[in-house]
């Protein structure tokens, strides 16, 4: 399973951190997913001057 999900809505990407066991820690397969979901948002949208927003998944818990 891939600690990064990419969503691609119009013109925005979103890029979400998903590696909840470890809180979403910024390790080294973390920012390398991030740079990937980067990369890969690049090449989805084009050359064009787009937005990219950065999230984590799962980390407030009710209550």
């Amino acid at each position: 399973m891939s600690v990064i999900q990419v969503h691609i809505d119009g013109r925005l990407a979103t890029i979400t951190m998903a590696n909840q066991p470890k809180r979403n820690a910024l390790s080294e397969v973390m920012i390398e997913g991030i740079l990937a979901g980067l990369e890969e948002a690049r090449v989805r949208l084009g050359p064009q001057d787009d937005a990219a927003g950065l999230g984590g998944a799962g980390l407030l818990q009710p209550g």
